[in-house]
């Protein structure tokens, strides 16, 4: 018992971790070496987070800013005719832009050791 926390104990002193993890996070923090932290895939990473985050706050503005008050403004049942078809074709992008900005910057942002 005592070799095997002293082995953990050691593994996380070469890893440089520190707080309570669990066997299995222990490992897979240990397989993650400094050869495997990639400046440029992080960089391309947060690159797309901020494009798809400024695409879907750029679309969003331009509907309430634009879109929203033309339609309003021309009558109910005209809005209502023209809202329907649009949200069914923005809604999968919208969806597809929020997706793909929340798993860069997971993966982008993920702990890890560096250099």
């Amino acid at each position: 018992m005592t070799n095997h926390l002293q082995e953990g104990v050691s593994s996380l002193l070469r890893c440089k971790i520190s707080g309570p993890l669990r066997q299995r996070d222990e490992e897979l923090w240990c397989a993650m070496t400094s050869e495997d932290y990639n400046p440029r895939m992080v960089s391309t990473l947060l690159f797309l987070t901020l494009s798809t985050s400024g695409l879907f706050a750029g679309a969003a503005l331009y509907l309430a800013a634009v879109e929203h008050p033309a339609r309003t403004s021309q009558g109910v049942s005209i809005a209502l005719q023209e809202f329907r078809p649009t949200y069914n074709r923005a809604a999968p992008l919208q969806a597809a832009l929020a997706v793909i900005c929340f798993l860069c910057s997971l993966i982008a942002t993920r702990p890890r050791s560096r250099p």
